[in-house]
C-alpha cells in the first residue's frame, strides 16, 4: 500500500514538473519573441484585425508588421496558412453575432497576414518553409495565395521553385498561371523552370501563355521569344488579354521600355481596367528608370 502512495507521489511530482517546465518554456518562447516598439509580431496582427471592430483597430498596426519583416514573417505565414475547422467557425460567427467576443475569421486572419506579407516582399524569408507547405497541398484553402506569396518574397529558390514547378505541370490553368507568374520573380533562379515555362508558352489558355511569356524573360535576360506574344496581345480586342499583357509587360520594368509607345496607346483605352494597367506598367518603367538613374 505505501508502495502505491509513494509512486502516485512521484508520477504526481513528475507531472507537476513537467507541466512546469512547459509553462516556463512557453513564457520564455513569448518573451523572447521580435519586438517592434515594445509589441511582439502577435500583439500587432491582432490589432490589424478588426474583431473588435473599426474603432479597437491601431492604423500603424500594419506598418508596424512591415517594419519587422522577416522578425514577422514566421507568425504571418503560420496566420496565413492555418484553417479553422468547420465547428470552430461557426462557434467564432455565432460568438461575434452576438457580440460576446471579437474573435478575427479564418477570411480575416488570412487576408491580413496576405496584405502584410505582401508588402515585406522580399524581407520575408522565413514565411517561406510554411507557403511551401501551404502550395504543396491540393486541397488547401489558401493554395492559390501561398503560390503568389512565394512569388513576392522570392527567396529560397531551393525549397520554393521545386514546389512552383509541381504547381505548373497540374492540368489547373488557375494554379498554373500564378505559379509561373511566381517563377518569372525568380529571376535567374528560376533558370530550371525555362523548359516548363516555353511549353506554357505555347499553352491555349492566353493568361498561361502571358504569364509564361513575362516569367521567361524575366528569368533569361536574352530571351526574347516572350516579346511577340506579349506585343499581340496588347493589341488584342479582348479587353482582359490587354490588362494581363499591360500588367506582364509593366513587372518587365525597363525591358519593356521599347514598347512603351503601345502602353501609352493603351491610356486612351475605352475599358477603363486597361487604362488602369498601362498606367501602372508605365509607371513601373517609369520607377527602374528613375532608380538607374539615381544609382548613377
Amino acid at each position: 500500500m505505501r508502495l502505491s502512495v509513494t509512486r502516485v507521489k512521484r508520477i504526481s511530482l513528475l507531472l507537476l514538473l513537467g507541466v512546469g517546465a512547459w509553462g516556463l518554456f512557453f513564457l520564455g518562447s513569448r518573451l523572447l519573441e521580435p519586438r517592434y516598439q515594445g509589441k511582439t509580431a502577435r500583439t500587432w496582427f491582432k490589432q490589424t484585425c478588426n474583431g473588435g471592430g473599426i474603432a479597437s483597430r491601431d492604423p500603424n498596426a500594419m506598418r508596424a508588421l512591415v517594419a519587422m519583416g522577416d522578425d514577422a514573417a514566421p507568425y504571418l505565414a503560420e496566420a496565413f496558412t492555418a484553417l479553422d475547422s468547420a465547428w470552430r467557425q461557426s462557434f467564432i460567427r455565432w460568438l461575434r453575432e452576438r457580440d460576446w467576443a471579437s474573435f478575427p475569421s479564418e477570411r480575416e486572419r488570412s487576408t491580413q497576414a496576405y496584405a502584410a506579407l505582401m508588402e515585406i516582399g522580399p524581407r520575408g524569408k522565413a514565411a517561406v518553409p510554411k507557403l511551401v507547405e501551404a502550395a504543396s497541398n491540393k486541397t488547401h484553402r489558401r493554395r492559390s495565395g501561398a503560390i503568389q506569396l512565394l512569388g513576392a518574397i522570392h527567396r529560397q529558390p531551393r525549397l520554393a521553385v521545386p514546389v512552383l514547378l509541381d504547381c505548373l505541370a497540374e492540368t489547373n490553368g488557375y494554379f498554373r498561371t500564378f505559379a509561373a507568374a511566381a517563377l518569372g520573380a525568380f529571376g535567374a533562379e528560376g533558370r530550371p523552370a525555362l523548359p516548363a515555362l516555353r511549353e506554357a508558352l505555347k499553352d491555349q489558355d492566353i493568361y498561361l501563355a502571358v504569364a509564361a511569356a513575362s516569367a521567361l524573360l524575366r528569368i533569361e535576360e536574352t530571351a526574347d521569344m516572350g516579346w511577340p506574344l506579349l506585343i499581340e496581345e496588347l493589341q488584342s480586342p479582348i479587353p482582359t488579354h490587354r490588362v494581363e499583357a499591360a500588367r506582364a509587360l509593366g513587372n518587365l520594368g525597363l525591358r519593356a521600355e521599347e514598347v512603351t509607345p503601345l502602353l501609352r496607346r493603351g491610356l486612351e483605352d475605352e475599358d477603363l481596367r486597361v487604362r488602369r494597367a498601362a498606367t501602372l506598367a508605365l509607371e513601373q518603367i517609369a520607377s527602374q528608370r528613375g532608380a538607374m538613374n539615381f544609382d548613377k
